[in-house]
């Protein structure tokens, strides 16, 4: 079975299709930066949260959380 689509329909969702990118631009752009402002305040916390021992192992988990999301994150958006 094959389905069709003529000029006119595929036309008439131009304006709701482009607003749909604005808002998804919007709420990544948002987004990104509360990542960035969050990021060294979050990071800055960790040594009030562990010892002066258990430093070293906490900033290292800190930082692999981040490098996880950072290498899964891209691969969810191709995913989709």
């Amino acid at each position: 079975m094959s389905v069709t689509t003529s000029p006119a329909a595929t036309s008439s969702f131009a304006p709701l299709r482009q607003t749909v990118f604005a808002v998804l631009w919007a709420a990544t752009i948002i987004g990104n930066i509360g990542a960035a402002l969050m990021a060294p305040t979050w990071q800055a916390v960790v040594p009030e949260l562990v010892g002066k021992v258990d430093l070293k192992s906490a900033v290292a988990l800190n930082s692999l959380g981040i490098d996880i999301f950072r290498a899964i994150g891209p691969r969810q958006g191709v995913t989709a």
